[in-house]
């Protein structure tokens, strides 16, 4: 990726982090009262105004449960991909070495992937261009690909909705504490990952 185009890639970033953290916001609070019409706990925001990032309880490629909950205390790299986009390969080998060069999830950062798998392939629901796969075709795709970092599903597509995914891939950077910190609405290379996080781990995304 040109100098440029990592320059307009961190702008996109810099610009829709707050409308988009104002949308899960939004979304948030719109699933908490589908669920529980009489729910009336507020929101909760940091002293920068980011909203905490919705929990989550999802297994990964090897059968192991993840909670968004289990992570405090690190910087958490949350990417929602398919199988589908395009240049999807790519991206995905630069997770993969970012998750390793992170020390796979037991240092300061946590890489985690989360995908919306069919259920069932129902004649006539989706195409084949854009039907993702099942559980169990992930779990060979991944395989495949030597893609070793978690991938949860999200069968339902539940975390999809609180996370207010419109557009993949996209990816949410959350501080030690669980709140949002930045959204990565774009694909981008292993040089704006680590650029990302560092920024995360050292604070210097201001608003």
């Amino acid at each position: 990726m040109s100098i440029i185009k990592k320059k307009r890639t961190m702008l996109t970033v810099m610009c829709v982090t707050a409308l988009l953290i104002s949308l899960l916001s939004i979304c948030s609070a719109c699933q908490s009262d589908e669920n529980n019409p009489e729910a009336t706990e507020p929101l909760r925001t940091n002293a920068r105004g980011h909203s905490l990032a919705p929990e989550f309880e999802l297994v990964d490629q090897f059968g192991n449960v993840h909670r968004l909950s289990d992570y405090r205390g690190k910087i958490v790299y949350l990417t929602f991909w398919a199988t589908w986009y395009e240049s999807s390969s790519l991206e995905l080998q630069d997770v993969e070495r970012l998750y390793r060069d992170r020390a796979q999830n037991q240092g300061e950062v946590a890489v985690l992937g989360v995908v919306y798998p069919s259920e069932a392939v129902a004649e006539g629901a989706m195409s084949d261009e854009i039907r993702e796969m099942t559980v169990e075709e992930m779990k060979l795709f991944l395989n495949e690909e030597n893609l070793t970092f978690p991938v949860l599903f999200d069968v339902g597509g539940k975390i999809f909705g609180q996370y207010a995914i419109t557009g993949l891939p996209t990816t949410y950077l959350i501080d030690r504490e669980g709140f949002f910190v930045g959204v990565i609405p774009a694909s981008i290379d292993k040089g704006l990952m680590d650029h990302f996080v560092e920024e995360a781990l050292h604070g210097n995304n201001d608003d």
